[in-house]
């Protein structure tokens, strides 16, 4: 009786850990500038100074993070939250044509100044950036630039 009593615990620690999903929760979001329109580029950024989890942002401005692959989740805990990799070439604004390798065809092109971040300097420090965020469980958390 007491072995089915083991076996019927252990069972039910079991369920009880695939149903939390071994304590990984899934976070999505965006990040968008004050006006609405979306940072289309670079990656966000969670971290207790131990861990890091990142996510990368779409053109849409949508992020899911992740340890090691898309969908697998982080860690519970309390985090630091700041962008990296949001360095997007400007164009110049001008535009050039020049003829193909076979003298026939020509190629439009557009001439790409120098690159410049898309974002306040602070959002690329974690202790700068002023935004944090506790999770607990698969949430949506959206992020404002100002």
């Amino acid at each position: 009786m007491r072995s089915i009593s083991k076996i019927f615990a252990v069972s039910c620690l079991l369920l009880a850990i695939l149903a939390v999903g071994c304590g990984k929760c899934k976070v999505r979001g965006t990040v968008k500038f004050a006006n609405g329109e979306p940072l289309t580029g670079g990656v966000v950024n969670f971290t207790d100074d131990t861990k890091l989890f990142k996510g990368e942002i779409n053109q849409d401005g949508t992020f899911e993070m992740k340890t090691f692959k898309p969908g697998d989740g982080i860690d519970p805990g309390t985090y630091k939250v700041y962008l990296t990799e949001t360095l997007m070439l400007k164009s110049s604004g001008k535009t050039g044509t020049t003829k193909g390798a076979d003298g026939e065809q020509s190629v439009d092109f557009e001439i790409i100044g120098k690159s410049e971040s898309t974002v306040a300097d602070k959002y690329n420090d974690p202790d700068k950036s002023g935004l944090t965020v506790t999770v607990s469980k698969s949430m949506t958390y959206d992020i404002t630039l100002e």
